[in-house]
This record gives C-alpha cells, structure tokens and sequence, in this order.
C-alpha cells in the first residue's frame, strides 16, 4: 500500500508530461478544423456556386507558366473558346491546393465581382496557402496590399472605398478583415485591387477572396443561367 501511494506522484507527473505534449497537435487540429470548415461557418457572398461571377480584371495581365508547347496551345484554344476559362474564377471558388490561384503579371492587379445579390458588405477574407505546402516553401507570390471598393454598377466613376488591408504571409491562411469605411447602401458589385504583394518579382498568386455581410431585405440570389450568356471576363 505504501509503494503504490509513493508511486502515485509519479503517475500523476507522467500523465501531466503526456497532457502538455499533446497540446501542440490539438492546437493544430483545432486550426485544421477551423479553416477546413470555414465555408460552412461565414456566408460568401461572392463564391461561383451561389451565384458569384468575376465581371473583368481591368489591365491586368494573367500568368501562365507554358510547361510545354502543348499547354501553351491548349491555352490558346480554351481561351478562344470560353472566356470565362481565364484564372480569375479561381479566387472564388472552392479549392486552394498549390496552384488553384489566379495568377497575374507583377504586383498589381484588379478584378470586378459581381455578388450573388445586394449586399450590406461587412468584411472579407482573403485566403493563401501556407509555406508548408507550397512547393518553393515560401509564399512571397501572396498579395499584401489590398483595396476594396464597392460598385453601384459594373462602370460606376465614385466606388466606395471599403478600405485596404495588409495580409500577413506569417498569419493564418485565412484572414478575415472588418470593413474600415462601413456604407449605408447594398452593393452588388465589388472591385479588388491588389496593390502589392510579398516580394515576388514575377507575379501575384490570389487564391481566395470572400465577400461577407447581410443580404438587402427581400434580395434573392440574381444569378441565373441567362444571366451567364452574357458574362464574359474582360482582361484584354
């Protein structure tokens, strides 16, 4: 009796020692979870499946690494062929394994969202992949400075200016960012403007950008299949 009560400090440390060690793997399950369900926790009011749709990207200029002719003449067909193939869909849309970005020439770049709806807009968040996963192990393609702006319509010459926001490459993989000029009105169209990005010297990768907020009472998703016949992207 008196050996298994010396013995039960020991236990006790023990059991302690193996509590702090696992610590570190459920913090990151917890993190895995978190942007794992980040979709089912905050409504997007830009994803493509609801009824999102990427307008035009302004001048800016798409990259394409041509791995060999092929790729580059499959390039050229589907473009001829859809429009909409070009990778500025990728950012709003489901899906950031390497490489599902839309990548473009430089530091800057723009692109045109029209939302499922009128939105009271409230917040973004802008989505990279970490440096774990990447193949390079770094990610000095990710944009750090980024404006939005909120549109009336599609050429509408006084934007709102939501405010800009700096993602941290050292931070989560998904950054959410409060509106830093709230507006009155809903907005069914939204321009993002990357301003600057980590250090790359080639291009930009934007791998998710999601548009938060409240549906304007009685607002319905506006999307349909008519409405698509007449939406090309516009990046020439």
């Amino acid at each position: 009796m008196e050996r298994l009560s010396s013995a039960l400090p020991a236990v006790a440390a023990a059991a302690e020692r193996a509590k702090d060690a696992l610590q570190p793997s459920r913090r990151t399950s917890q993190q895995a979870i978190d942007v794992h369900d980040y979709d089912r926790q905050v409504a997007d009011f830009a994803l493509e499946t609801a009824g999102g749709r990427v307008l035009d990207t302004g001048g800016t200029t798409e990259h394409i690494i041509y791995e060999s002719p092929v790729s580059w003449a499959l390039h050229v067909f589907t473009s001829f062929l859809c429009r909409e193939c070009l990778g500025a869909r990728a950012m709003i849309r489901p899906g950031t394994l390497p490489g599902e970005c839309w990548a473009f020439k430089g530091s800057h770049g723009e692109a045109t969202i029209r939302l499922l709806g009128t939105v009271h807009v409230t917040g973004f968040s802008v989505e990279h992949i970490p440096p774990h996963i990447s193949p390079t192990r770094e990610i000095s393609s990710a944009p750090r400075l980024i404006q939005i702006e909120g549109l009336e319509f599609r050429t509408d010459p006084y934007p709102h200016d939501f405010g800009s926001f700096e993602y941290d490459k050292e931070g989560k993989p998904i950054q959410y960012f409060e509106v830093q000029h709230p507006s009155t009105k809903g907005h069914n169209i939204v321009r993002v403007r990357v301003l600057s990005n980590w250090g790359h010297p080639v291009y930009t990768c934007v791998y998710r950008v999601r548009v938060h907020g409240d549906l304007v009472n009685g607002q319905t998703s506006r999307a349909t299949v008519a409405d698509d016949a007449d939406l090309r992207i516009e990046n020439e």
